[in-house]
């Protein structure tokens, strides 16, 4: 049999796979320690149908041993293209009471409704970024939760959404007929600049006390774009704020975030915690750190004035992603936030 380099490579490489699904299989002690089940990367190629075909039935054979899986995660998963013995073990995991957490990501499935909402009784957090959808599911929801799951009888705590070109999930977690009650969040993960998570935020946000943004996705690719932010004056009990930009981010795009929460009246807003994450993947030179630490002194303006008093900490982690930080770089945003710094309320911290 004559392969081409590419399918030569894969073949290798779903061969190795199965090597060592094979020894995991030996191991008599797997189910008794393992809680965590991560599949990545389970798209299925056609020219490869058989030894794929092997790898996903050896697969399934593990994960229907692992009885206390407490944490799913899916990555780069094509439903459809499984192995049938796969998405039945899948859909037992699914079942299983230990299941809590499940993180979803580029994950193509059109009965997720059904799968998810079916079974996953005592989910307490659920992740879903990238592609996904429910649409295909949502009549086979309605009759198999009429005799399974009560409506909002399971409450999630956590909820996380990023990057989802197609937001039937928001309609779905509102209709009443959804098993999943997610008015009580604790956390809840969107993206920064999408003004598509006005609605639900209104929806979900009285009560949330923490809250995690992620940078609009892949960029903000013209910052003469009016800003579009999510509106903290919905989250009057938020406790925790997390921000995850880049470099790239501009700053006016943070300042808008709290610009609508200063008042005349100077009524305190409950946030205790800021994080900010910014990752550095570009090079750049001495001045141009400067100059972005400059850029950053009207947050701190913002952050001194009366409304947020009650702010007990600013943590600023500069991230390396593909540059190296520079020293100084620490010791200018600490400058920057002075008054913070002055009242002992900021971390500044770098990672590679």
């Amino acid at each position: 049999m004559h392969l081409t380099r590419p399918r030569e490579k894969r073949y290798k490489l779903f061969a190795r796979a199965l090597l060592k699904t094979s020894k995991l299989l030996a191991n008599s002690r797997l189910a008794s320690y393992l809680q965590s089940l991560k599949l990545h990367d389970f798209y299925g190629y056609v020219d490869e149908e058989t030894i794929v075909s092997s790898l996903h039935a050896a697969v399934a054979r593990i994960v229907q041993r692992l009885s206390k899986v407490n944490k799913v995660h899916l990555s780069l998963v094509n439903w459809d293209r499984l192995h049938l013995s796969l998405k039945s073990a899948l859909t037992d995991t699914f079942r299983a009471p230990s299941l809590i957490e499940v993180h979803l990501s580029h994950f193509p499935i059109f009965i997720f409704a059904e799968l998810a909402s079916g079974y996953a009784t005592h989910l307490k957090v659920l992740h879903v970024y990238g592609d996904w959808d429910i649409w295909h599911g949502s009549s086979i929801l309605q009759s198999h939760m009429e005799e399974s799951v009560a409506p909002r009888s399971v409450q999630l705590d956590q909820l996380g959404l990023g990057y989802i070109a197609r937001f039937d999930i928001l309609t779905w977690l509102q209709q009443d007929s959804c098993p999943f009650d997610v008015r009580n969040l604790q956390l809840h993960c969107c993206e920064l600049g999408s003004t598509r998570m006005l609605q639900p935020l209104r929806y979900l946000g009285r009560s949330l006390r923490e809250l995690e943004l992620l940078e609009e996705y892949p960029y903000y690719p013209n910052q003469s774009d009016p800003v579009n932010v999510i509106p903290l004056e919905y989250t009057p009990n938020l406790r925790s704020l997390t921000l995850n930009i880049t470099t790239d981010c501009p700053v006016r795009h943070i300042e808008a975030l709290f610009e609508p929460l200063q008042n005349p009246d100077e009524a305190r807003f409950s946030l205790r915690r800021l994080t900010i994450n910014i990752r550095f993947y570009y090079p750049g030179t001495a001045p141009s750190i400067q100059n972005l630490c400059e850029r950053w002194a009207a947050l701190n303006t913002i952050l001194d004035k009366p409304e947020f008093s009650l702010l007990e900490m600013v943590h600023i982690r500069l991230i390396e992603d593909l540059r190296a930080i520079l020293k100084i770089l620490r010791e200018l945003f600490r400058r920057t936030f002075f008054s913070l710094e002055g009242s002992r309320r900021l971390v500044v911290q770098v990672e590679e």
